[in-house]
């Protein structure tokens, strides 16, 4: 399945970017926790602040790029786009102090670009 917004005209497909996060996709799906000191899976938190490994591994970074964009400061945003091996448009500064949601839109396009994640999909569902 896909996750989108429709707002932001982003989609992503998370079992594609979980697989770079971690081997068993099947643990992001549901109530399982990493336990970052032995790196295993648990089935029950570690303690108080321990949030399920798709939320840690997947949504907190989503998350942490909407904060940073909306924060209001064009220097996050390129540090952002920097770790993320974006390189912004010239015009980036003039995007961001018009409406910083049309940046946010193109750093999510191409953070997680929607064709990349049809064509895993397909290629997932397809028979060889």
């Amino acid at each position: 399945f896909f996750f989108s917004s429709r707002r932001r005209h982003t989609r992503f497909l998370p079992v594609s970017w979980a697989r770079r996060c971690v081997q068993e996709t099947d643990v992001m799906w549901g109530d399982f926790y990493l336990n970052s000191k032995t790196k295993k899976v648990m089935k029950k938190p570690i303690n108080d602040k321990s949030r399920p490994i798709f939320v840690q591994f997947i949504f907190d970074n989503i998350w942490k790029v909407f904060e940073l964009v909306k924060s209001g400061e064009f220097e996050n945003v390129e540090k952002i786009a920097k770790k993320l091996s974006i390189k912004l448009p010239d015009r980036a500064p003039d995007m961001y102090a018009k409406d910083p949601d049309n940046l946010l839109k193109f750093i999510l396009n191409k953070w997680l670009p929607l064709e990349k994640a049809v064509l895993e999909k397909v290629v997932e569902i397809l028979p060889s």
